[in-house]
């Protein structure tokens, strides 16, 4: 509740009005997405976050490296390496998961503003290697999304949720936040 009189928080209003100036300016000078991707053709991308899903028995940890290469101002190939801690459903463990595969990634939103937004297809090999039986490699197709915030000139704070369907084992979400660095 707003309280408003003589009993109102000193520099209230002038915070609200800052933080509102703020983010106008963050918005008007945020440089065009097109300069932001189209300068860096050839991109690196550590991330780290989680699995999850109604298929897997709780969440694990995952880890990725992505490198990727920029075609057009609005759509990028990427290759990744991906590695998921303990992947298990009904109690039966699939052990340590590494995900391997490539990916199209094209921007969804306007070209201009501060966030970046993009959606994903691609598909993956699944190497699950169970504790109780040998690995076995499964053929997975990934779908997503997530957006791109630039922190600096060649460098973007990036976020994206991909849901992973895999041929023989549990399906699940993959959430991950990580770092795109511009590497020319």
């Amino acid at each position: 509740m707003t309280t408003r009189g003589p009993s109102a928080r000193p520099g209230g209003r002038t915070l609200q009005w800052a933080v509102a100036a703020a983010i106008v300016l963050t918005v008007a000078t945020a440089p065009p997405a097109e300069a932001q991707l189209g300068d860096a053709r050839w991109t690196i991308t550590p991330s780290a976050g989680a699995s999850f899903g109604s298929d897997v028995d709780g969440s694990s940890g995952a880890l990725a490296l992505g490198v990727g290469r920029t075609v057009s101002s609005r759509i990028a190939l990427e290759g990744e390496v991906g590695w998921l801690s303990d992947l298990a459903h009904d109690g039966r463990s699939y052990g340590a998961t590494t995900l391997f595969g490539g990916r199209a990634v094209f921007l969804v939103g306007p070209l201009a503003g501060p966030v970046v937004p993009y959606g994903s297809v691609g598909g993956l090999l699944a190497r699950l290697d169970p504790p109780t039986t040998g690995a076995t490699v499964e053929i997975a197709l990934t779908a997503g999304g997530g957006g791109l915030v630039q922190v600096h000139d060649r460098a973007w704070l990036r976020g994206d949720l991909r849901f992973v369907h895999v041929n023989d084992a549990p399906n699940f979400w993959r959430a991950l936040v990580g770092l795109t660095v511009g590497l020319d």
